[in-house]
């Protein structure tokens, strides 16, 4: 009964805390969870954590995580040291990957030093293998050799190892500039490759990227080749996503163009994968290959690199210190029960003193809980603050971004009540020039209907100047970084306004873009409390996509095609409605439930950073209690419907 408690535990934490990761090898995994239910022991409880474990590190590190964490809990308390090992190695592997190289050291050395305990040659030879990759990922390549020396030293008969340590060694040795032993190591990996294929990818892409470094250019893509067919076979979009980067490193001192495609096929594999790391490294590298041809492509990448950053920083932690606190308050528990047991068997010998030691254990043990507790929640706290802060970070990124791209309709728009206000103002200093003549000349008549006429100037003037000045605020407004209060507001004018500013800002990209748009507004549509700025970015990032979906069809039919956006608003059941439609390219039915996904984007690389309709989304639903979806058909258009409550 206690282990089917444990066992539950373990599943619903994982699923609560985890879920957010999605990977192409789910049934395995399902496999694996619906095996714990069934596990008749301790060490087989430990081994499927462990495969766990291994299934999620590579890209989904709080899963791995989670699984390694509790796998050497119960190694631990039921003494199955093998278990521990592995479970050890797992997480010195995720350490190594999200740069934590000491805890990889940690981990490793502790996985090393039971291994000895055990005289396990198969342990120590995978757990030198670990310690060597944690020693080359903080970059001392001399002490990784010799610790991947020291695993093959056991002899392994896993062709597998054999294949990584080696094609490590290799990559090492092309570090430090030991072309003989570089080679000599690769000779080695290809002999123990299978000739007729499906190798794993790591090894092939080791190969590759020591030729690449040797200058064998034939051989390096000759292996590119290899590893990603094998990323494909295996279904890893980690591997594929690593070899797509490396292979644009190749390509950018011979092809230019295979430069961009393989890195930009490198984070489309990077965000499939959901490996934050990859995505960091992919779009930082985008940003600099963009920074010399095209400033504003290079900036959304570091947006995006900044943000991935960001979740790695924030998110993982916020998500990680509960099962990490959740981890130590076991290992807490397992001491005092521990202790207990110990106790018991003294009772037996020396009654008082026993009963006098226990209570002084457990009042410790209060006490110390006590004080963790109170620790653990000011690290919660502290976390959650940070989350929040790069929370608004990548709001107001996406909001600069979008401020931006309307720019140019900002500039249109406050254009025309200046040329007003200048051709009036022109107007009246010859009417002015008009009027002193008549005054000169004593003809009163003609001087009246002067006034009379620069007075009419006059308020134009003014009402002009006015219209600039609304302008003007509405786009400090949009901008606005502090905290926001709802507001009455006018859907109908800010419909309006958003509809011109859209519309003249896609122009700005391409004056040989023309679109009809009409907006169809309920004049008895009632003013309702409302954050004005954030609904205005609402609806001018769905009119911005729809006018972009638009250019985008007529790009491809010509002239025949005639683009038409349509923004209407209506009242409902104590709601108002808002729709934005368009007769563009539509969206595939089989991405249309993903659009509203952070970092989602069918654009173009470089066009979009995919947070838009993310956080249109929050803002509708959680900002103001609305409901926000989207009808779409493949070839013919898209409508987008938002509601919100009418509220006192």
């Amino acid at each position: 009964m206690r282990k089917l408690i444990i066992i539950s535990t373990l599943v619903i934490l994982q699923q609560s805390g985890f879920t957010q990761n999605i990977h192409n090898h789910k049934t395995y995994r399902d496999s694996l969870k619906s095996q714990l239910f069934v596990a008749d022991n301790d060490s087989t409880l430990v081994q499927i954590l462990n495969s766990l474990a291994e299934s999620y590190w590579i890209s989904e590190y709080d899963s791995g995580i989670f699984y390694a964490r509790n796998g050497l809990l119960i190694a631990r308390k039921s003494n199955y040291q093998a278990g521990e090992v592995n479970s050890l190695l797992t997480l010195s592997l995720v350490s190594s990957v999200i740069g934590d190289v000491v805890k990889g050291y940690e981990y490793s050395s502790m996985a090393i030093k039971l291994s000895e305990e055990l005289k396990n040659e198969r342990l120590l030879s995978k757990s030198y293998s670990v310690y060597g990759e944690a020693l080359s990922s903080a970059g001392k390549y001399r002490e990784s050799i010799a610790a991947i020396k020291q695993a093959l030293n056991f002899k392994s008969k896993d062709q597998f190892q054999l294949m990584t340590n080696c094609a490590q060694l290799a990559d090492c040795y092309t570090k430090l500039n030991l072309t003989d032993s570089a080679n000599f190591f690769a000779d080695i990996t290809d002999k123990a490759m299978n000739p007729s294929g499906n190798n794993p990818p790591y090894p092939l892409r080791m190969v590759a990227n020591m030729h690449r470094r040797l200058g064998n250019k034939a051989e390096a893509i000759s292996y590119y080749r290899k590893a990603k067919s094998a990323s494909v076979y295996y279904d890893d979009d980690v591997s594929l996503s690593h070899t797509y980067l490396d292979m644009s490193r190749f390509y950018s001192e011979i092809n230019r163009d295979s430069t961009f495609h393989y890195a930009e096929l490198a984070i489309k594999s990077a965000k499939k994968s959901r490996s934050i790391v990859l995505v960091i490294k992919s779009s930082e590298y985008l940003s600099n290959l963009y920074a010399p041809i095209n400033k504003q492509i290079a900036l959304n990448y570091a947006v995006e690199s900044n943000a991935a950053r960001d979740s790695l920083k924030y998110i993982l932690q916020d998500q990680s210190i509960n099962s990490f606190n959740d981890f130590d308050q076991k290992l807490r528990e397992l001491e005092i029960q521990q202790t207990e047991n110990e106790l018991r068997s003294k009772i037996r010998q020396n009654t008082f003193l026993g009963s006098t030691f226990t209570l002084l254990v457990i009042a410790f043990a209060l006490w110390r809980n006590n004080r963790i507790k109170q620790k653990g929640k000011k690290r919660v706290e502290k976390a959650y603050d940070k989350l929040k802060t790069a929370q608004q970070k990548l709001i107001h990124a996406e909001k600069m971004a979008s401020l931006g791209e309307i720019t140019a309709g900002i500039a249109h728009e406050i254009q025309n009540p200046l040329n007003f206000v200048n051709n009036f103002s022109d107007l009246n200093d010859e009417l002015l020039d008009e009027l002193r003549e008549t005054l000169r000349q004593g003809d009163h008549k003609e001087a009246e209907q002067l006034i009379h006429d620069l007075s009419e100037n006059e308020k134009k003037i003014i009402h002009h100047g006015r219209r600039a000045e609304e302008i003007v605020k509405s786009m400090l407004l949009h901008s606005r970084t502090g905290p926001s209060e709802k507001e009455e507001t006018d859907i109908n004018a800010l419909a309006d306004e958003c509809l011109s500013l859209s519309y003249h800002g896609i122009r700005a990209k391409d004056d040989q873009f023309r679109s009809n748009f009409e907006l169809i507004s309920d004049p008895t549509l009632p003013k309702i409390q409302v954050i004005r700025q954030d609904i205005g970015r609402v609806l001018l990032n769905l009119i911005n996509n729809a006018f972009y979906a638009a250019m985008e069809k007529a790009k491809t039919e010509g002239t025949e095609f005639k683009p038409h956006i349509k923004v209407v608003t209506r009242s409902g059941q104590n709601e108002i409605i808002l729709s934005v439609s368009d007769n563009g390219t539509g969206i595939p039915q089989n991405i249309i439930d993903k659009i509203f996904q952070p970092f989602f984007t069918t654009k173009a690389a470089g066009e979009g950073t995919g947070l838009g309709l993310s956080m249109s989304y929050d803002i509708v639903t959680k900002g103001h209690g609305g409901s926000i979806e989207v009808q779409s058909e493949e070839g013919k258009g898209t409508s987008f419907i938002f509601k919100l409550p009418i509220t006192n």
